[in-house]
């Protein structure tokens, strides 16, 4: 049984139209009539009423394709398509021959390709960044390139689409913060190849799983503090191996996976602080030989493994204040900056005089 392509059989009725016969393209949002043209990134509708003299087919940019036939013998079924297959819809010869109608979800593009079907909290920082006299249907692919720094702060955002940043392959900076956002898409970042900073501070997201940070292999910063993290998945950082800071402080973490930060050869910057973790694994400080600052404040920390300094050749500053810290390695008091107020090591040896423990002992 053969197969029948839904925007193949638009376009031979279209063809089949007879040159005095004419199409009708009507534009949703400028609301006049225009001669229009079949192409690969419209959706049309069409409408196919014979008469004596002429077939009228309207086709409408951006609308639901639905293609009625209608006969003096009325059939019987109605064929629809999800809206994640409209881009390919497939019936058969024996289901279409019995169709009455055939529906397919909006289209998601405008007149020029761009897709339009985004968050509208994000449509309308990306309008505003090009332009606020511009429309969506006015929108074209060359203005979302010129887009390199996306601000999205205080938008009341609940929910992110994976296609919001389709087009913005330009981007190189994402600012998300201070929204309601309670997780990351699948394919998020999948059109933005050359980002290189997140800023993803003040939300709702419960995890980061392998997912999160999926196609973001230019990455430098990730800053996702103040949300309600409780889970990282192991694999969340596996895509982004030119981080060179990662935030992640003021959440609920609790457990750190040992090769979380298996990848990141080149970070500087990390900070864990005001969280729950009791252990910082040692395999986290392989390969971190350019990590020069290490923020732990305000977990439950009563160690840390004598790698960290091992392998952290050049590290300057450690925070452990507030947390129940009992015993260090001694290659760690050789540290410029080890911070340990209002712990019980630091208190225990404040007439010491050890080296390196910041504030200073008097």
């Amino acid at each position: 049984m053969n197969s029948l392509n839904i925007s193949s059989l638009a376009v031979k009725l279209f063809k089949s139209i007879k040159p005095q016969q004419f199409i009708a393209a009507r534009s949703l949002n400028t609301q006049h009539f225009r001669t229009a043209q079949l192409s690969s990134y419209v959706t049309p509708q069409i409408h196919l009423t014979p008469s004596k003299d002429l077939l009228k087919a309207h086709l409408h940019i951006a609308s639901p394709l639905s293609i009625f036939f209608k006969e003096k013998k009325p059939l019987e079924s109605t064929l629809s398509v999800k809206k994640d297959e409209s881009w390919n819809p497939i019936f058969t010869d024996a289901q279409l021959s019995t169709a009455r109608e055939l529906n397919v979800p909006p289209s998601e593009c405008n007149q020029h390709g761009v897709f339009i079907n985004r968050s509208p909290e994000i449509q309308k920082v990306i309008l505003r960044s090009i332009n606020e006299n511009v429309s969506l249907e006015e929108v074209t692919p060359s203005m979302l390139k010129e887009i390199v720094r996306l601000y999205s702060s205080n938008q009341q955002i609940e929910r992110l689409d994976k296609h919001d940043l389709s087009g913005l392959t330009e981007l190189r900076l994402l600012d998300l913060t201070c929204n309601k956002i309670k997780e990351i898409p699948k394919d998020f970042f999948k059109y933005t190849p050359y980002l290189e900073r997140i800023h993803m501070d003040d939300n709702k997201l419960t995890e980061l799983n392998k997912h999160s940070l999926a196609h973001t292999n230019n990455l430098e910063v990730a800053t996702i503090s103040n949300n309600l993290i409780q889970l990282i998945s192991s694999k969340t950082f596996n895509m982004s191996p030119k981080l060179e800071l990662i935030n992640l402080s003021f959440n609920q973490i609790g457990f750190i996976p040992k090769d979380v930060l298996k990848y990141q050869d080149k970070l500087e910057i990390l900070n864990l602080a005001y969280n729950y973790l009791k252990i910082i694994p040692a395999e986290i400080f392989e390969n971190k030989r350019v990590l020069v600052w290490l923020f732990l404040q305000s977990n439950h920390i009563e160690t840390l493994p004598e790698e960290l300094r091992n392998n952290c050749k050049i590290i300057q500053k450690i925070t452990l204040d507030s947390n129940p810290v009992k015993y260090l390695p001694e290659n760690l008091k050789e540290i410029p900056e080890l911070h340990l107020n209002n712990t019980p090591i630091y208190k225990e040896n404040r007439h010491n005089h050890l080296k390196g423990f910041y504030p200073p002992y008097k």
